[in-house]
């Protein structure tokens, strides 16, 4: 039985009224991207290979180019963190994984994943624990990735070329022309010192502030206002404890996975909400309530009460 082909629309093709709903859907969601990368970076892939910006642009680059005003790179770096995000999330949290600790942070933004590109699956998701533990259990900064894989990839550390002066290019092109043969000595004089005033090397990437890191989160732009107040306590909360609760899940490991042994498997009532507890979603993965709508509360008659959903808080874990 010969495997269905699909047919992509031609640039040519006229938006069907589905692509036009479709379409407008996405980029609403590519509005949100500062605040939902992984949201803008899915819509981003699915107008490419859908090629629904074709009613107005020729290409996907020209749509990224002059819809969005970004470049082919960023949009591609949103399209990749989107993808790692998700390989991450499959690897670390399987149930059948005994080999990283039980909570680890997801990636909150494409420059966390940038220097992740390139691996397997296997080496991303080392090098994320590997950078996650030298931040502590936060989320680590893009700098913290880069070291994380210069460790457990040194062949992808880019080597450090030396930049010739004006000179000594001069010369090498002297010696590859046959002007200047080989091994004769040339004196090549000392390039002048950098000016006083010249300016400094960039400070590495410096972590998010607290303000910063919830501008961060995914569901936050869409909830009310009271529950966003409820939402940046919860996940500040969530945020300065993880360190303590990434040491006590790798403290408590070994007993507990001594426990499922003895009992082949089972796990209990009290085991059951501990590994809830130290596997709960970080908040960039929680979610505002569709049942309201992020608002805490629902309409009934006259009255508006709370949503019994999320218990008016607006989100879910």
């Amino acid at each position: 039985m010969s495997a269905a082909v699909e047919i992509l629309p031609t640039p040519n093709d006229p938006l069907t009224p589905q692509e036009e709903d479709e379409l407008g859907r996405l980029e609403v969601l590519i509005e949100n991207g500062i605040e939902a990368a992984l949201e803008a970076g899915d819509a981003l892939t699915k107008i490419r290979d859908g090629r629904l910006y074709r009613k107005q642009f020729p290409t996907f680059d020209a749509y990224v180019s002059e819809r969005w005003k970004v470049s082919r790179q960023y949009a591609y770096r949103l399209m990749d963190h989107r993808t790692t995000v998700r390989t991450l999330d499959g690897i670390l949290s399987s149930k059948d994984d005994t080999e990283y600790p039980d909570t680890i942070p997801m990636p909150t933004a494409p420059t966390q994943t940038k220097p992740l590109a390139g691996l397997s699956d296997g080496v991303k998701a080392e090098a994320w624990v590997k950078a996650v533990e030298t931040s502590g259990g936060a989320v680590p900064s893009e700098r913290q990735v880069q070291e994380a894989v210069a460790r457990i990839a040194p062949e992808r550390a880019k080597p450090k070329v030396a930049k010739l002066t004006p000179e000594e290019r001069e010369i090498a092109k002297g010696r590859k022309a046959g002007a200047i043969p080989e091994g004769e000595a040339v004196t090549v004089e000392a390039p002048d010192p950098a000016p006083a005033d010249a300016p400094a090397e960039p400070e590495p990437e410096a972590e998010l502030s607290d303000a910063d890191w919830l501008a961060t989160q995914p569901a936050r732009a869409k909830l009310a206002d009271h529950c966003r107040e409820r939402f940046d306590q919860d996940a500040l909360a969530f945020r300065w404890s993880t360190p303590s609760r990434v040491k006590h899940a790798r403290t408590c490991k070994p007993f507990t996975n001594r426990a499922k042994s003895a009992g082949k498997g089972h796990i209990g009532r009290w085991m059951s909400r501990h590994f809830f507890y130290l596997k709960l979603n970080d908040p960039s993965r929680w979610q505002a309530c569709r049942k309201c709508e992020g608002k805490g509360t629902m309409p009934l008659g006259t009255e508006l009460i709370e949503c019994p959903t999320c218990r008016g808080e607006g989100y879910q874990l």
